[in-house]
This record gives structure tokens, C-alpha cells and sequence, in this order.
């Protein structure tokens, strides 16, 4: 005859009969006894209820029942899980071999090797690879300043917030890594690389960048380097021969050997490489460096034989002094060599633009139209992604001293942007796709440019720089077309964003956005700086008070 009683449900059976025996790291208990507990932590894990699965894991995740060992000491306790890194992980294990306070599982422990205690142990928060965990950033006012100008937006009132990341056991790594021998040092820093990289396979790019948010009529925020970036970026970590450890912007990626991969290049900034030098230091883009070299011109009189010696012009992509003279080059393949043209003439200028009501335009005169003449604008270039050649390449002319000066049409419009209809004619999700496509083609292109938070105010990607900063800010603007249909507008967050980082501030426009064989980008350095006359004309009387 039954008295009633039920058979006890193993999670319940674990989290009041077995883990109170753990909950001091004092205890001690037989390895027998271990073992059991493990076996019955192990059957309790594989319940059917995903109910009390969690309420297991979540017990778990806070009680100190796993033996660990230090990897630098080889000490042993007890320890949560989450506080682990898996032996198992071979890379892990050697990563870590003598770094003292990195703790890892005892697999000395029969009961803790094989791969279902692993899982277990991995859903608890033992991690196979580098453990990213939530730390402070630790920013001063003028840190938090610079961040708040990086969104478009200086001011504050309240609310501000961080998320920012560090990596278990990377400060004990690197403070005990200079103290190694030289073959150690290369192993080991190949192993971080190759961990890191892991990292990026297994949870992505997003631990690799903080946020910070405050409010100042709106929520705002802006995006930067995660803590153990900076940290790999300021650290001599890299090996460099017979030499002593350097810091990345010390040593060529290139010289390493070491398999690329495209997010860590872009958040560990390693030293570029010698052709990108040359061309800063010569104050020529990069792309006519790299467009000669990749069509053998490697003298004076070459270039001149490819361009003409009395009629200049771009370079053809095929290389081919035959083929279309007027051809847009490659994205990154730009050159400034001015080119022949039909005599200056007067163009008779509308009013308002094409599909956008409310737009005042200057007068069809030159000195109406010609919005910025003041500075050499050797930082605008415009280049092809695609095969198709742009018809957007404004043509440099002669100015009355002898030095370049470019004409535009351009304009001020007095109504919001958020009162337009989109320029091209699209719904808000096929915007969002198009503006997409153009990042994607951008970053591609250039992979060290980062995105910011969506509906980030006053640009949309930035480059950092060595000391994790941004350094460089770039708004996109895509269009279905190009600037011979219609033009592309600057709000006034963004104009005042391009104002603050004056030549840091730069202006992508992907024409064609949708067509990727087509789409041409045209980059403009200091878009607002430019700007040395600003012209008024008989459409401001809507607006001017009587």
C-alpha cells in the first residue's frame, strides 16, 4: 500500500540537497563524494521542463561547485563557473599557460572531463573562448565631451549610460607577456590573435564597441572601442623580430604572417603599410600611388607617355590610353590631374531644385553660383565602385592667379528635412535599403570605417584612431541616381557636426546606389569649411520680415 509519497524531481533534488555543501570554498569532501554530486548535477541537467532547466542554470551559475586550478600558480579551489575558462579549449589553455589569476576547470577530476559535463558547464557561463564581460569605462568630462561631439551633439541634461567591455585574464596576459622569451612571445601572440579572432566567429563584432547614451532633449548616443580594444591598441603585445614586444601602430600587419581578419583590422590598428605612408607623408591620396602601381607607371615620363603631354586627363581603368578618357577611376584609384574642357560659359540656374518644393537657389551668375572658391579642395575625390563611369566629376578650372578654383551650384534650403518628401521618391524601408547598400559598398572599400548607432545625429560611420577616438567622420548619402538628377542635402545637425570636426569631416556620396556595377563614390573632405561665400538671393524674400 503507497503512503503517498512522490519521487522527488531531480533539479529540486540538486538545488536543496546537493549545492548547499558548496556554498563555502572551505568544505572539503572526498573525490567519491565529488563525483556523485557531479553525476547528479549531470542528470538533473538533462530534464525535460525548460522551466526548471533555467532554475537549475541559474543556481548553478551562482554557486562555487566547480574545481579550478590558476593557471599561473596551479592553485586550487572551488569556483563558479562563470568566473572559468574551459581547460578543454586548447588554445584557451596554452593562451593562458603561467598567467597567474586566470582560473581555469580542473579537468585532473575524472567527473569534470568529457564533453556533456562541457556543455553543462558552457551553459552556466564557462566560456570556450576569450569570456568578454561588462566593466566601466572610466572616462573623464573632457573624454565624455569628445564622445558627445562625436554624436552630434555636445549638450547633456541627464540619463548618461555605459556599456563597455573587458576580456577575462587579457590585463594578467599582458602584463606577464614582455616577461616571456622571444619564442614564447610570438607563439603566444598568435595565439591571441587567432583567440580574438575566434571571439569575432563565435559572438561577433558587437563586444568589440561600447556605447554611451545621455539626453538632451532626446535620448541620444554614440558608439566607441571597447575597454580591451584600447587596451590592445595601447599595449606592447606584437613581436617584431629579435626586437622587444611594440605596440600594433608600431609593426606592419603585412610582416606578421598571421591570417587576416577584416574586423580586427579594423579595431587594432597595426602599422599601415609603407605605400600608405609614402602617401601621407607626400600629401597624395593613396589611390594615385596605388592606381601606378598597379599599372606599372613607375617614372615621370611614363605617366606622361599614359596621360598626354600636352592634354592630361584620368587614367582609364584598363590602363589603356585608347580606351574612354572620361571614365571615373576605382574607389581608392582617384587622381587629381585636371582635364581639357569646353570654354566657361554662364549656365542659366533654375530657382528650385527639381522635386523639392521650398528650395531657394542662387542666381545664374558667377558670382551667385560660385559658393566656394576660397581653398584648394585637394581632399575631394570622386571614384567608381562599380565598371560604370560617373558623370558627376566636377572639372577643375583655370582661375584668373593660375591656381584651381572650382565653380559650384549650390544652395540653402529654409525647410527641415523632415518636411521633404524623400528626393528620391522612396518609402521609409526602401531608403533604409538603399542607405544600406551604400554603407556596405563604403565599408568594403574601407573596412577600418565603423558604423555608428542607427539614427546616429550628424554622421553615419567614423575611423578611430590609435588612441581608440575617433579621428575621421563621415556622413553617407545614397541615391538612386546621380547628382545630375537632383542633389543631396546636409541637415543642419549634420552641417554642424561637419563645422565642429572641420577636415575630419568627411561627405560620402554613392550615386547608383542600387546598382553595385554602376555605383560611383564621390568623397568630399570638409564640406562645410569650404564654404566661403554664402549667397542670398530673391527666394529668401518668403522669409525676410517686412
Amino acid at each position: 500500500m503507497g503512503v503517498g509519497l512522490t519521487k522527488p524531481d531531480p533539479v529540486d533534488d540538486v538545488i536543496w540537497h546537493v549545492l548547499p555543501r558548496y556554498r563555502t570554498e572551505t568544505d572539503t569532501m572526498s573525490a567519491g563524494q565529488y563525483g556523485a554530486d557531479i553525476k547528479r548535477i549531470r542528470a538533473a541537467f538533462e530534464t525535460d521542463s525548460k522551466n526548471q532547466r533555467k532554475k537549475l542554470v541559474d543556481t548553478l551559475r551562482e554557486s562555487p561547485f566547480v574545481m579550478a586550478y590558476d593557471a599561473g600558480t596551479h592553485a586550487k579551489k572551488r569556483s563558479k563557473p562563470s568566473d572559468l575558462y574551459l581547460s578543454s579549449a586548447r588554445r584557451l589553455r596554452e593562451l593562458f599557460d603561467g598567467v597567474k589569476g586566470v582560473w581555469l576547470v580542473d579537468d585532473d577530476y575524472e567527473c569534470l572531463r568529457g564533453e556533456e559535463i562541457r556543455e553543462l558547464l558552457e551553459a552556466c557561463g564557462a566560456p570556450r573562448s576569450l569570456q568578454p564581460i561588462s566593466t566601466s569605462p572610466g572616462f573623464t568630462a573632457d573624454q565624455k565631451l569628445a564622445l558627445r561631439i562625436q554624436g552630434g551633439c555636445a549638450d547633456y541634461s541627464g540619463g548618461e549610460q555605459f556599456t563597455d567591455f573587458s576580456v577575462r585574464g587579457l590585463d594578467q596576459w599582458l602584463s606577464g607577456h614582455p616577461k616571456t622569451d622571444r619564442e614564447t612571445q610570438s607563439r603566444k601572440s598568435l595565439l591571441l590573435w587567432e583567440a580574438l579572432a575566434e571571439l569575432v566567429e563565435r559572438n561577433g563584432a558587437g563586444n568589440f564597441s561600447g556605447s554611451y547614451q545621455w539626453s538632451y532633449h532626446r535620448v541620444r548616443s554614440t558608439s566607441f572601442d571597447a575597454k580591451f580594444v584600447r587596451l590592445l591598441n595601447e599595449a606592447a603585445w606584437v613581436p617584431n623580430g629579435t626586437r622587444a614586444l611594440l605596440r600594433p601602430s608600431d609593426v606592419p600587419f603585412e610582416e606578421l604572417g598571421w591570417p587576416p581578419n577584416p574586423v580586427l583590422l579594423s579595431k587594432i590598428r597595426f602599422k599601415p603599410p609603407i605605400i600608405e605612408m609614402l602617401a601621407k607623408e607626400a600629401g597624395i591620396d593613396l589611390g594615385v600611388l596605388e592606381l601606378l602601381k598597379k599599372h606599372g607607371i613607375t617614372s615621370e615620363a611614363d605617366l606622361r607617355i599614359l596621360l598626354g603631354d600636352d592634354k592630361p586627363s584620368t587614367i582609364p581603368p584598363n590602363g589603356s590610353p585608347d580606351e574612354d578618357k572620361t571614365a571615373a577611376p576605382a574607389v581608392g584609384e582617384t587622381t587629381e590631374a585636371p582635364r581639357a574642357e569646353p570654354e566657361t560659359t554662364n549656365e542659366s540656374v533654375p530657382n528650385a531644385a527639381p522635386g523639392n518644393s521650398g528650395t531657394v537657389m542662387p542666381e545664374a551668375s558667377p558670382q551667385t553660383h560660385s559658393a566656394t572658391n576660397g581653398r584648394t579642395a585637394t581632399g575631394d575625390h570622386a571614384g567608381r565602385i562599380g565598371n560604370s563611369p560617373s558623370q558627376s566629376n566636377a572639372a577643375p578650372r583655370s582661375g584668373a592667379a593660375g591656381g584651381v578654383n572650382r565653380e559650384f551650384v549650390s544652395y540653402i534650403t529654409v525647410r527641415p528635412d523632415d518636411d521633404e518628401a524623400d528626393p528620391d521618391g522612396l518609402e521609409q524601408k526602401e531608403r533604409m535599403e538603399l542607405e544600406e547598400k551604400a554603407i556596405n559598398l563604403i565599408t568594403a572599400f574601407d573596412p577600418r570605417l565603423q558604423r555608428t548607432a542607427t539614427n546616429n545625429p550628424g554622421f553615419d560611420l567614423f575611423e578611430a584612431g590609435p588612441s581608440g577616438d575617433p579621428m575621421k567622420w563621415v556622413e553617407v548619402k545614397a541615391m538612386r541616381g546621380g547628382l545630375d538628377d537632383r542633389p543631396v542635402f546636409l541637415s543642419r545637425t549634420q552641417f554642424d557636426a561637419a563645422w565642429i570636426h572641420g577636415e575630419a569631416y568627411w561627405l560620402y556620396i554613392v550615386e547608383y546606389a542600387s546598382i553595385p556595377e554602376k555605383a560611383a563614390l564621390l568623397r568630399i573632405q570638409d564640406p562645410a569649411g569650404k564654404g566661403m561665400n554664402f549667397a542670398f538671393d530673391r527666394g529668401w524674400r518668403v522669409i525676410a520680415s517686412q
